[in-house]
C-alpha cells in the first residue's frame, strides 16, 4: 500500500463517527495485516540476515515491530480494565517474556533494548513472534465488543505526529492503533516489500 492511500484512508477514518471510524480502521487492518503476514512467512533465514536501508538486517525489523505490537497489546489490556492513558504513552510498563518489567527513556532506547536482546535469537523463533504478535493484535482490534469505539474514544488525548510530517490531535486509543498500522503501512513497508507475493492464509 503506497503512503498516500494509507493516509487518506486513515483521514477518511478520522472524518466520520467513531463507531464508522473503527469499521474503517477494522478493515483497513485486515488488508495491512494480511500484506505483513505474507512478507514475513515468506522470508527465509538467509534473507533475515539482509542489511535493509539504516542498516538493521531484515530480521531486526521483523523482531522490532513484532516487540511494538507486544507493547501496543500490554496497553490493550490496561484500556480494556479502564486506564485512559496506558503507561506506553510514557514509555513505561514494558513487560519481557520472562516477565521483567522495563522502562524507557524514549523510543530509541526502547528500539536499542529490543535489538540488544534479540541479538541471539534465531529468525524462525523471531518469525514466530512477529506472526503471534501481529495476528493477537488483529484479533483484539477486530473485535467491538473489547475494544470498542467508546473505550478508544474515552482515553486521554494526545498528538499523532506521523511519519508524513502531520500533527493531529485524538485520544491516544485511536493513537496507538494508527501508529500501530503505520508502523507497517510506511515506516516499514520498504524493508518488507520485497517478500511476500500472493496472500495464502489471511486473516478475515
Amino acid at each position: 500500500m503506497k503512503p498516500q492511500v494509507f493516509y487518506d484512508r486513515v483521514n477518511t477514518a478520522l472524518a466520520a463517527s467513531p463507531e464508522d471510524r473503527r469499521a474503517v480502521l477494522v478493515s483497513l487492518h485486515a488488508e495491512l495485516v494480511n500484506e505483513y503476514l505474507d512478507a514475513v512467512r515468506a522470508i527465509t533465514p538467509g534473507q533475515a540476515a539482509r542489511r535493509v536501508r539504516d542498516g538493521r538486517t531484515v530480521a531486526e525489523v521483523v523482531g522490532h515491530i513484532a516487540e511494538w505490537d507486544r507493547y501496543t497489546l500490554l496497553a490493550a489490556g490496561e484500556l480494556l480494565s479502564g486506564v485512559v492513558w496506558p503507561l506506553i504513552m510514557s514509555m513505561t510498563g514494558y513487560v519481557d517474556t520472562n516477565g521483567e518489567e522495563h522502562s524507557f527513556a524514549g523510543v530509541d532506547d526502547f528500539n536499542a533494548f529490543v535489538r540488544a536482546r534479540q541479538a541471539d535469537i534465531p529468525w524462525k523463533e523471531i518469525q514466530r513472534l512477529a506472526e503471534d504478535s501481529a495476528t493477537c493484535f488483529y484479533t483484539l482490534m477486530s473485535q467491538p465488543r473489547l475494544l470498542s469505539a467508546a473505550i478508544l474514544q474515552g482515553s486521554r488525548e494526545t498528538i499523532w505526529k506521523t511519519s508524513a510530517g502531520e500533527e493531529i490531535s485524538l485520544p491516544c486509543g485511536w493513537y496507538l492503533w494508527l501508529t500501530s498500522l503505520e508502523h507497517i503501512a510506511v515506516d516499514h513497508a520498504a524493508d518488507l516489500s520485497s517478500f511476500g507475493g500472493e496472500i495464502t492464509r489471511p486473516i478475515r
